[in-house]
């Protein structure tokens, strides 16, 4: 009796196992093949049994082997970035702080790739003053995709001279214990409000609210550098120093 052979489908490998049929005779017959029994590649494939029933007769019969997989990889980015440009105006990615916090497919992940670079890390990339908007992809070995996306805002560089032009003084540089912030010549249309510090992940550690003084006077004791100042006129924030 010919029998009738199930199709295999797995989304990321199929192993075949020897079938059987009966016969009115020889009872029952394990079938042979000299075909792959195991495949791991995407595709369609066909496995050719013979049946014998060790008096002369045979009947052939055919399986169909499918490994399709239609599952997406998954990929998570890192949060909103803010960073500080340096005195050529960029930001350079410091090794794969900007990378994807991870990647993972039911079957393999066959690349990953951003947009701005079109490399598998952004370290070592140089994004521009502004807001960078970046797209990572992940690919599994079927063609299936996912992305995720950020931005990364890269503030302005801020010179020393730069602070001077608007009436801001910052001494003395550098500093030991106290830090000076003179804003008594500040050019600026809106008064200055507020001047924070904070650290390098964007957390504010300190707050000074500004009422009449000009010159503020920051001690430094237990401050651990680098900071980030800034000062802010009443929602806006006009100037960002690393210090």
């Amino acid at each position: 009796m010919v029998p009738v052979l199930p199709d295999l489908t797995d989304e990321c490998s199929v192993t075949a196992t020897a079938l059987t049929t009966t016969d009115n005779c020889a009872g029952t017959i394990t079938g042979t093949t000299t075909d792959p029994l195991t495949y791991t590649q995407q595709g369609t494939y066909t496995i050719h049994w013979t049946f014998d029933d060790g008096n002369g007769n045979t009947a052939t019969a055919q399986q169909t082997v499918i490994v399709a997989d239609t599952t997406d990889p998954t990929i998570t980015c890192v949060g909103n970035q803010t960073v500080d440009a340096d005195q050529t105006h960029t930001y350079t990615v410091s090794g794969t702080e900007f990378d994807p916090v991870s990647t993972n497919d039911n079957c393999n992940v066959n690349s990953v790739y951003n947009d701005f670079n079109s490399a598998s890390s952004l370290a070592g990339a140089s994004l521009p003053e502004g807001t960078t908007t970046i797209t990572w992809h992940v690919t599994d070995d079927a063609g299936n995709e996912s992305t995720c996306s950020f931005d990364i805002t890269v503030n302005a560089y801020v010179s020393i001279e730069t602070l001077r032009q608007k009436g801001i003084a910052i001494y003395p540089n550098p500093a030991n214990n106290t830090l000076i912030v003179d804003f008594a010549s500040y050019n600026g249309q809106e008064k200055i409000k507020t001047i924070k510090i904070s650290d390098v992940s964007g957390k504010i550690i300190r707050q000074y609210i500004i009422t009449r003084d000009k010159v503020l006077k920051i001690d430094l004791t237990n401050l651990q550098m680098p900071f980030i100042l800034s000062i802010w006129k009443p929602v806006k924030e006009i100037i960002r120093q690393k210090l």
